[in-house]
């Protein structure tokens, strides 16, 4: 058994320069309908600060997502209905190792014998003999090949601030959680795909884990470029 190291594209195809983010997506909800009201978007990650350039970027492209859903997103904490807190990353590096069977022969099928007998001094003969054989082909061993992957996550939850307000509690009113594992460990380049993935889900109740696959021609990407 032979064993060696490949960069090993599991779950993302790369064909004719398209790639597709295989994703997971898991939303529950209090409630079925949450448009219209006033939405304050924060800083979900420890040690993350709302002033953070890297946040900014991720909630700008949240807010066009959730603005599209009819929330009214706002830079007022005071004026908003609920306090969403946007918590994102990238795993450490997964080793991950897959069996890859290896094909050849297996056997001789069958076998073909032609040849010349030459005659010489009346008694005396040679005889020259070519043998051809026909061979099975199968699976002949295994090779393993050893990879990496990176789990990158995208987490939205909603809180009650006019709850938290009165009572200074927490009250939890929607989660959406959406995963992707891919060789690619830059989120930069994932966060867009995380969220078209949730389009339909963000805000709702799933009821269980949804998969979703989103394509790099998908024209609704171009939305959380601009």
């Amino acid at each position: 058994m032979r064993n060696f190291t490949i960069i090993f594209f599991l779950p993302m195809l790369f064909l004719a320069n398209c790639t597709t983010f295989n994703t997971s997506v898991n939303s529950i909800s209090l409630e079925d309908d949450f448009s219209g009201i006033n939405v304050f978007i924060g800083p979900g990650n420890e040690n993350v600060n709302i002033n953070d350039i890297q946040f900014r970027e991720y909630a700008k492209k949240l807010s066009i997502l959730l603005s599209s859903k009819n929330f009214n997103v706002v830079d007022d904490l005071n004026i908003a209905d609920q306090v969403i807190l946007l918590t994102y990353g990238v795993s450490a590096p997964i080793s991950q190792t897959a069996s890859i069977p290896q094909f050849g022969k297996t056997g001789i099928a069958s076998s073909t014998t032609y040849g010349t007998i030459n005659t010489y001094n009346k008694n005396q003969s040679t005889y020259t003999g070519t043998t051809t054989n026909n061979y099975n082909y199968g699976i002949t061993g295994v090779a393993n090949i050893n990879y990496v992957v990176y789990t990158s996550f995208l987490i939205i939850t909603a809180y009650d601030y006019k709850v938290f307000l009165k009572s200074n509690s927490s009250v939890q009113m929607w989660q959406t959680e959406v995963t992707s594992t891919s060789n690619n460990n830059d989120l930069r380049v994932i966060f867009p795909y995380l969220l078209l993935a949730s389009e339909k889900y963000v805000a709702k109740n799933t009821n269980k884990i949804i998969k979703e696959s989103v394509n790099s021609n998908d024209s609704r990407l171009k939305k959380y470029y601009e």
